[in-house]
């Protein structure tokens, strides 16, 4: 067995060990035999329901009959269903193989040591579908075989039954191998993209149409958000040629870097399994974030005109991906979840010494924001009784 073998299964067996801890925790939770609340996804309760009561005809119908399919089966079917979807996506990070074998595992790290990705297993989740579905598409796309590159547009196909913005966004990321023949520089192509959404975002139709797949005027889809209030403002203010560029800059620190500002549950006499868990993420996310910002500023480096075309593309889609969260009017930290693994391939692109500076410098605004939340943002929880959905009702 090969030293790359050894690397592989390593992984593997990193994220069967932290799925089989968490499942372990849920079980302790439900029993009331360790003081955690807070267990599950919200959104995989909306998601189960739909699963029963969808009646809308459209692209999304496919993801909740399969959901009703996995029910129908056992609701313990969405562990099996999605600890494979995961397996099968750390063994396709070997698209990133082209950047470098430290590429690869920074992006395995990103899923392994999710705990979103990790408390989701129990149940239906879009995330973890849209990360394997990411993956596997790049995977076939990157394939000398046209019947496997034609394969890999299905695949994205389906992720627009899922999520259809994602899925539009890995069919462009992968159609940029087209206009990567004009213009060479990923980096020159990433920063026209965002002129032609300052140029065409006041346009009143294109600006509607954000707003209503994100819910309408009132985006009712967000009202339990902290950030309502200020999504209200930014919306309004959104539609100005000249305000728009304050808008996005906010929507940028709000969306990337604020969630390290979460209110500490540190003396909470309740653990809140998840609420612990987007803390580490925030934490996680902040560095490679701040390297992918840094990247896009440097676009003047000769590097990015001779880098294969592969790496080219990969860079484009996070964009893309990474524009998408911050365009929208409801600022959600966890669609950036399904972006990590590219996030984390890309954070090695930069040189050691500015990785070196970015986690120092990470590392004192993190521990800043954690002191500060503890001091002045503490939080407690309580044991909630509520219905417990019936994806985590078997353990």
């Amino acid at each position: 067995m090969t030293e790359i073998d050894l690397k592989l299964y390593k992984w593997y067996c990193y994220q069967i060990l932290a799925i089989l801890i968490t499942l372990l925790l849920i079980y302790c939770a439900n029993h009331s035999y360790l003081p955690i609340t807070n267990y599950w996804i919200p959104d995989s309760y909306h998601y189960e329901i739909a699963a029963f009561n969808y009646q809308k005809d459209d692209i999304r119908t496919y993801f909740f009959n399969l959901n009703g399919l996995l029910y129908a089966i056992g609701p313990q079917t969405f562990t099996i269903y999605n600890t494979a979807l995961l397996l099968a996506s750390l063994y396709f990070c070997k698209v990133f193989s082209i950047i470098s074998d430290q590429a690869v595992s920074w992006a395995r790290a990103t899923i392994v040591f999710n705990p979103y990705f990790l408390i989701s297993v129990t149940g239906p989740t879009k995330e973890i579908n849209l990360t394997f579905l990411a993956l596997l598409s790049f995977f076939l796309f990157f394939n000398e075989s046209n019947l496997l590159k034609v394969i890999s547009f299905l695949v994205a196909a389906y992720a627009c039954a899922v999520r259809p913005e994602f899925g539009m966004i890995i069919i462009i990321g992968m159609a940029s191998n087209i206009s990567l023949r004009f213009i060479k520089n990923p980096i020159k192509h990433c920063l026209y993209i965002l002129a032609v959404y300052f140029i065409i975002n006041p346009i009143p139709w294109f600006n509607n149409y954000i707003t209503e797949i994100s819910g309408g005027e009132e985006l009712p889809f967000f009202q339990i958000s902290v950030y309502h209030s200020l999504a209200l403002i930014l919306l309004e203010m959104n539609k100005s040629p000249i305000l728009q560029f304050a808008v996005f800059i906010v929507k940028l620190v709000l969306g990337l870097f604020a969630p390290i500002a979460r209110p500490s549950t540190i003396f909470s006499e309740y653990v809140p399994l998840l609420d612990w868990g987007y803390s580490f993420m925030a934490m996680f996310l902040f560095p490679l974030n701040a390297a992918f910002v840094l990247l896009l500023m440097s676009w003047k480096r000769k590097i990015f005109e001779d880098m294969p075309r592969n790496t080219k593309i990969i860079i484009i889609y996070t964009f893309l991906g990474v524009l998408s969260t911050l365009i929208s009017p409801i600022i959600q930290f966890r669609y950036l979840f399904p972006y990590m693994p590219m996030l984390g391939a890309i954070y090695v692109l930069q040189p050691v010494k500015v990785r070196n500076w970015i986690i120092g410098i990470s590392s004192i605004i993190i521990a800043a924001s954690f002191i500060g939340s503890v001091i002045w943002l503490s939080k407690d929880y309580e044991r909630i009784t509520a219905y417990i959905p019936l994806f985590v009702s078997w353990l």
